[in-house]
């Protein structure tokens, strides 16, 4: 399907991300999170979360990536109030 998709559409527009979310209420795969603001279109898809032991949740997203691309470092404001913000990965990429 992916391959499908680049083929006829031209481009990737979501990626998934590694992120740390600073809501109070339990959150599941499959869940989403809505920004506020703009694009008030933008939906965080959750793929996998975990309790984080300063609070909140660790979690892997699917997103926009021109959204996460001009993320402010401080997270994105979600609609409930809380943010999301995107961490680095744990580990680094080889250069090819």
């Amino acid at each position: 399907e992916i391959v499908a998709r680049t083929q006829h559409l031209g481009r990737i527009k979501r990626r998934m991300y590694r992120a740390h979310w600073d809501g109070e209420t339990d959150v599941t795969p499959g869940d989403t999170l809505e920004g506020a603001g703009e694009p008030a279109s933008m939906k965080a898809q959750v793929v996998d979360a975990k309790a984080a032991p300063e609070g909140g949740f660790d979690l892997l997203a699917v997103l926009p990536i021109e959204v996460a691309d001009a993320a402010d470092p401080s997270g994105i404001p979600l609609r409930d109030g809380s943010r999301l913000t995107l961490t680095g990965l744990p580990y680094a990429l080889q250069d090819e």
